[in-house]
């Protein structure tokens, strides 16, 4: 027996012309060569994941709150670029930035220094969440300082379609070895 995943997502999420449901149909697709996986909307998933062996989604006991409709009000602070960190688990992965601030969905790879690393992984050890997607948004203000702007890892964007393909081949395999490794230890997500 296969294990099944409950993969929460909206496919019909737009921001700026993004299309995140395209973006979660090739990660879906790709998991589905190790598991039974079905797609639901945020709404949906309280009423349907305890069908499933996992869940792709803050943890099951915060569900409610996450898509609850609350805001998160951040403050405008003058910076040069903004640069996104991807983990799976707390095993780093890649990394984009925007270095244009006016286009923050131009996005382009980026070589994070050992400082910079260091700076993402500090939130990635906060974090409660022990398996799973987590991306680390920064921006570099002025000074050269690196500033937290979301710690996301509730269905975050990835932008695999800007990352070289032996990088998108590494995430792939870090989250399906994510999904078994929290299988394995027999948790609820």
């Amino acid at each position: 027996m296969r294990p099944s995943i409950l993969f929460v997502t909206d496919l019909a999420y737009r921001a700026q012309g993004r299309h995140y449901g395209d973006e979660d149909v090739f990660l879906t697709s790709r998991l589905r060569e190790e598991f039974d996986l079905a797609l639901c909307h945020p709404r949906d998933a309280a009423a349907l994941m305890d069908r499933f062996d996992a869940v792709v989604v803050v943890a099951r006991d915060r569900l409610a709150e996450a898509v609850d409709g609350q805001s998160l009000i951040q403050p405008r602070v003058p910076f040069r670029y903004e640069v996104s960190f991807y983990f799976v688990d707390d095993a780093f992965q890649y990394a984009l930035h925007a270095p244009d601030p006016r286009r923050r969905w131009a996005l382009a790879p980026y070589a994070p220094t050992g400082a910079d690393l260091a700076f993402a992984r500090r939130f990635v050890r906060w974090n409660t969440l022990a398996h799973g997607v987590q991306r680390v948004d920064a921006c570099r203000t002025v000074d050269g300082a690196l500033l937290l702007v979301e710690l996301e890892d509730l269905n975050p964007y990835l932008s695999l379609d800007l990352v070289a393909a032996e990088v998108r081949e590494g995430f792939v395999a870090a989250m399906s070895t994510s999904l078994r490794r929290f299988l394995a230890a027999g948790q609820g997500l």
